[in-house]
């Protein structure tokens, strides 16, 4: 899955549809040591560029 241009800037693919893929490896890696979630879908992320809607914790 590549990247998502939205609003202007580059987004990464959501975390959601990784999830849905099963890249266990990719999540994890954006994962370590989150500091937002994902206010839609409730997933935590170490960058907001790959949540659908950031919140920060």
């Amino acid at each position: 899955m590549g990247e998502q241009k939205a609003e202007g800037h580059r987004r990464k693919t959501p975390m959601c549809k990784i999830g849905k893929a099963g890249d266990l490896e990719r999540i994890r890696r954006r994962v370590r040591d989150a500091k937002c979630f994902c206010a839609k879908c409730g997933r935590a992320a170490n960058d907001r560029i790959y949540l659908c809607k950031p919140t920060d914790i």
